[in-house]
């Protein structure tokens, strides 16, 4: 799986209202690597967390530790589709 794969399927998971709506998603890696990866061994996702936690500080979300867990905060902003610019004509209607 590459990074666009991992990263897509983060959005779809986050998107899906699996996790409630915030303005920072909290979420542990080890809850979110269960989301992305599926029904995978506990040691085997220990490694996919690993690369998944580097895609997301690769992606510029901070990574923090919490009573010995680690969770990933995820602005909302990054997860929101990107506008496009959309040029509109107004047509003049003179009525008298």
């Amino acid at each position: 799986m590459n990074e666009s794969e991992i990263w897509r399927r983060i959005r779809e998971a986050l998107s899906r209202d699996v996790i409630g709506c915030q303005k920072i998603y909290e979420v542990s890696l080890t809850s979110l690597g269960y989301l992305i990866f599926g029904d995978v061994d506990y040691d085997d996702l220990k490694g996919l967390n690993r690369q998944l936690a580097h895609i997301l500080k690769k992606r510029g979300i901070k990574i923090v530790r919490k009573h010995g867990r680690r969770y990933a905060l995820i602005p909302e902003r990054l997860l929101a589709p990107r506008k496009r610019k959309m040029k509109v004509e107004i047509e003049e209607v003179w009525r008298w």
